[in-house]
């Protein structure tokens, strides 16, 4: 019970995730789509002869890049069809003329998809005259109720126009009976009968477009090489969504990545490169965050609507991020959908989700999320009763929150307040038995969090200003089953105020030189409470001491960050030098570090290129390891060194691959150290900075990019992680040390009503030190082992194949689907720890997560 107190403790003392690193001005978001191309010029394509003469038609798809100037600088067919037809049609696209599209309100090029259709005219008929009137009307997609921008609207008497960016439509037709027909690419034709009067306006019925071909038929914006990093895994938020095995929660994709080791059971840790989970920065916004997952493997802190994209940097950053040793994971939201009110709600057996977003005017929008778990509700009514032992069972209880509002000033300055928060505790859950002994635990994490953002461009110039404020809250007590000396009360409560500001200036004065100047402050005021109980030895020797800690005190931490980072591009070759400074205080101590960054990146070709980089990295201890009482005041920094080379291939606009060598090493690492005797005097200083810690390796990934039907990845690590704890031990593995990692990832969507999708999952089992011997020492009443080191024995090889299959039904206002998520559907038998009886004589195993079934339904409008 003391170690699990303390290790709350440590928890709440300083958020759990350090920091990182990426260069875009304060965790910039991905860029917004605020204007479709619209089709300006469009020379009709030459109509085969022998096909015009034999009556044939045809529709020929194409992926069309159209650059800043609106200009079509490319044209790709998307299926090779008739030659005649798809040469014609390639002829006539590329002499096409849009106006430009605009992301964050600028020119920008972008792809779209493009159908030709061939159709024979015909030949008009010659009517009286006839008076004019006007129809108006709406063109949106059925389920989402979101425009579509760009379909063809025509009456029977060939009347034409064409639907702008918010799905509006204005047709000038002769009076009568009309029937007005919609066509899109992609979508089904629709029409709609109405009566016109002469000189009149008719307002049309809103008319639902039902999807017909696979995927979202977006603008696609082209991807420049990444400028804040040397890698930089990201994962968009269609890719997240439907990932198997992530329990219908988007984060979790992450973990599939290469150069992450599978965390046990159905855990969230982040173990980057053979490092424990403090040692990488989880990000929300550019911000720290307490917690990304709920208690005992729950779903992330963050609603799936809200998400935008979540970048992964395994190692080799600049000097954006700091504070921690080896990666960075920043989770990025969106604006509010601008287009109307939309929203989700979802029920599975675990939780109950609900978002929704609107604009409140066409500069400002909206949108908020909410989620409550109720496992702890139905749990009890499946627990068996055993009359005499009983049954006791921890259950997580949880609920989170998120309400973001976005505002553009008539200037172009970029205005947003994010406020979310999350709430955790675990349920003691008891059934029966009279030889039960009571147990009373409460274990409880909550956090709030709220987040300014300013953006503003002046010529050369961006600036960015985020200060965020926050509180944390976190205790736990227990009362253990013994009530007497093998039952030890325990109890501890921490309350940490957070003041955060990030700041930062970029000066590009052209293409070959960018400048970036920021600031990262954190300023933590902890005050935390605790009554501890525990049962020590001092040299093994005599009955164990009971012994009682009482804490009660405030401990102020101030982080301040600059740094500097400059990028030059010399030809193919891009060259990006950094510098970051910190500085930590807490009460009378002070630290200081520098850490300089290089990172180079070299195209060989239009589709290959080199990178390397190599750094230095240096981390704060955590809060209780610097208590006086708890751990040691006069404690280091943690110090880190990596290097890599990798090099990357783009095959196609789908299909790329990426090797990297990696090299970690730790130094001044936290270790706990055991009391020793200098001149009859007990030397405990509980902590010292005497580990040293190693990882290298290498990582390989096989992407194919989201398309209509098929997407996925293929991710592999070769790595190998040490440890030293403390000067003349042995190198040990590191506790998750996993030689080999192979994750598959595949995604098929035959029709818009239905995906399928698989994840396979092979991994090195994890290691342990292995007893040798145990003796019975009659003074401790326990068994004494002797074993060898971490990883002289391992589990066997990790082995999981994950399903999801999800079916929609779409009407005109909303949709409907229905999902099921299988974990490890051939129930494989999967060691996560391993055991020994009493004596040590017997071994044994702890079971992973066996077969796995959630079923869940989501609602969309």
């Amino acid at each position: 019970m003391v170690a699990l107190a303390l290790a709350l403790l440590v928890a709440s003392e300083a958020p759990p995730q350090a920091p990182a690193q990426p260069p875009k001005a304060v965790p910039k978001a991905a860029p917004q789509l605020t204007k479709l191309p619209q089709l300006l010029e469009a020379p009709p394509a030459e109509y085969p002869p022998e096909r015009l003469a034999k009556g044939e038609t045809a529709d020929v798809a194409c992926l069309v890049d159209i650059d800043a100037q609106g200009a079509v600088s490319n044209v790709v067919l998307e299926k090779i069809g008739a030659p005649d037809f798809d040469a014609a049609a390639l002829a006539a696209i590329r002499k096409f003329k849009f106006s430009p599209a605009e992301l964050d309100g600028k020119p920008a090029p972008v792809r779209i998809r493009y159908v030709y259709h061939f159709v024979i005219a015909k030949k008009p008929v010659e009517r009286p005259k006839v008076a004019i009137g006007t129809i108006r009307g709406e063109v949106l997609e059925a389920g989402n109720r979101r425009p579509v921008p760009g379909a063809d609207v025509t009456d029977d008497t060939g009347a034409q126009a064409v639907t702008d960016g918010s799905g509006r439509y204005q047709l000038e037709a002769p009076e009568g009976h009309r029937t007005v027909t919609v066509a899109a690419p992609g979508f089904e034709t629709r029409s709609q009968p109405l009566d016109l009067a002469a000189g009149g306006t008719v307002e049309a019925r809103r008319i639902w477009l039902h999807r017909t071909a696979v995927g979202d038929l977006q603008a696609t914006v082209p991807g420049d090489k990444p400028v804040d990093a040397p890698t930089r895994r990201t994962l968009s938020h269609e890719e997240l969504v439907n990932v198997p095995g992530s329990l219908n929660d988007p984060i979790r994709a992450v973990q599939n990545l290469p150069g992450l080791a599978r965390a046990p059971f159905l855990g969230g840790q982040l173990l980057v490169r053979g490092t424990p989970p403090q040692d990488t920065g989880v990000y929300l916004d550019g911000h720290r965050i307490p917690q990304l997952f709920h208690f005992l493997g729950g779903p992330s802190v963050v609603n799936e609507q809200l998400l935008d994209r979540i970048d992964f940097y395994p190692g080799g950053y600049g000097a954006y991020y700091g504070r921690n040793l080896t990666g960075a994971i920043d989770v990025g939201t969106r604006k509010a959908d601008p287009t109307g009110v939309h929203g989700e709600g979802s029920v599975d057996l675990l939780q109950a989700v609900g978002f929704v977003e609107t604009p409140v005017d066409k500069d400002t929008q909206v949108e908020l999320a909410a989620r409550r778990s109720y496992i702890d509700i139905f749990l009890p009514l499946f627990i068996p009763n055993d009359p005499k032992r009983g049954v006791t069972s921890i259950v997580p209880v949880y609920w989170d929150y998120q309400a973001r509002a976005d505002h553009k000033l008539p200037n172009g300055d970029e205005l947003s307040l994010f406020f979310f928060g999350s709430d955790d505790k675990l349920s003691i859950v008891q059934r029966g038995g009279t030889q039960q002994l009571p147990l009373a635990l409460d274990t409880h994490l909550a956090f709030h969090r709220m987040i300014f953002d300013w953006k503003h461009t002046d010529h050369d110039w961006t600036f960015s200003l985020s200060p965020a404020l926050g509180w944390t809250k976190q205790s736990f007590s227990s009362d253990a089953e013994g009530r007497g000396p093998f039952g030890l009360p325990q109890t501890a409560d921490v309350t940490i105020l957070t003041g955060e500001i990030r700041g930062e200036a970029r000066y590009k004065p052209s293409s070959a030189f960018t400048l970036r100047l920021g600031t990262d402050l954190e300023f933590d005021r902890a005050s935390y409470s605790a009554d501890l109980q525990s049962s020590i030895q001092i040299l093994s020797l005599g009955l164990p001491i009971t012994q009682k800690l009482t804490i009660d005190r405030v401990q102020p931490v101030q982080q301040w960050g600059e740094y500097v980072e400059g990028q030059f591009t010399l030809g193919r070759l891009s060259l990006v030098p950094g510098l970051r400074l910190d500085e930590y205080r807490w009460l009378d101590h002070a630290r200081f570090s520098v850490d300089p960054r290089l990172w180079a990146r070299y195209a060989l070709t239009s589709a290959t290129s080199l990178k390397a980089y190599t750094g230095v990295y240096h981390q704060p201890p955590q809060g209780q390891q610097i208590d006086r009482d708890l751990g040691n005041e006069d404690l280091d920094l943690e110090w880190g060194w990596q290097a890599g080379f990798g090099v990357e291939e783009r095959f196609s606009d789908l299909w790329t691959a990426s090797a990297e060598l990696f090299y970690n090493r730790r130094g001044s690492l936290i270790v706990r150290v055991d009391p020793t005797t200098v001149n009859g005097q007990v030397f405990n200083p509980r902590l010292l900075n005497n580990g040293i810690g190693r990882a290298f390796g290498l990582e390989l990934l096989l992407r194919r990019e989201i398309s209509a039907q098929l997407y996925g990845f293929l991710a592999y690590t070769l790595s190998k992680s040490q440890i030293l704890q403390n000067p003349g031990d042995e190198w040990s593995a590191f506790q998750y040390d996993q030689t080999h990692i192979l994750t598959v990832v595949a995604g098929y969507r035959p029709t818009p009503k239905w995906e399928l999708s698989s994840r396979f999952r092979l991994t090195s089992g994890n290691p342990y030190a292995p007893v040798t011997s145990s003796i019975f020492d009659a003074d401790s009443g326990t068994y004494v082992t002797t074993h060898g080191e971490s990883g002289d024995a391992r589990e066997p090889l990790f082995l999981q194949l994950d399903v999801r299959a999800e079916k929609k039904w779409i009407y005109d206002l909303w949709s409907f689907a229905l999902y099921l998520d299988v974990q490890n559907v051939t129930n494989h038998l999967n060691e996560e720890f391993h055991v020994y009886d009493y004596r040590f004589r017997q071994q044994g195993s702890i079971q992973g997560v066996p077969i796995l079934p959630t079923f869940g339904v989501k609602g969309r409008f």
